[in-house]
């Protein structure tokens, strides 16, 4: 495939992290051979969007440069778009984008269409569930989310405010 190829997706929840001293998965679709991508929380309370090309194999990714702070509530939006850099990526905190950092590596081309399939809090690592997300997740029309569409800055912000004030925070 080609960066091109891919499809731009934005994924998102409502967490409540309650304890991050380990890598801890939101929204993941990686297992022990199939590499796709992945949406977690870094071992230093950091967003982090990864999209692996599990051929090359390398991966495009951004970290956050704002810290989670356990046992608060948070909006937390990833989207990608179509392009093979950095730049195709951008991380929400709370309906605001962040400045990330580098978290790349090798030259991505593509994300494979793999057989790996969508998890939730955690990836799955010789058939077990691994990198378990500690804390809370809302459910319900505020819980976690995927779309094959790149949300702008405003439908982000727009999600953020709807669902914080049907939340009551």
């Amino acid at each position: 495939g080609t960066g091109a190829a891919d499809l731009a997706m934005s994924v998102g929840a409502w967490i409540r992290p309650s304890n991050v001293s380990a890598a801890r998965e939101i929204i993941s679709k990686y297992d022990t051979s199939n590499f796709e991508y992945e949406f977690l929380i870094t071992s230093s309370a950091k967003l982090q969007l990864t999209a692996h090309d599990n051929s090359v194999p390398a991966s495009i990714g951004i970290q956050s440069t704002t810290a989670l702070v356990v046992d608060t509530w948070v909006h937390v939006v990833a989207t990608k778009s179509t392009g093979i850099t950095e730049t195709a990526e951008i991380l929400y905190i709370n309906g605001v984008a962040e400045t990330p950092i580098s978290a790349s590596a090798g030259v991505y081309v593509a994300m494979e269409d793999l057989t790996s399939v969508l998890n939730l809090g955690h990836y799955k690592s010789s058939g077990a569930a691994a990198g378990l997300f500690a804390g809370k997740m809302a459910g319900g029309p505020c819980g976690p989310f995927l779309t094959q569409v790149g949300l702008t800055a405003g439908e982000v912000k727009r999600l953020y405010e709807t669902q914080r004030a049907a939340m009551a925070l």
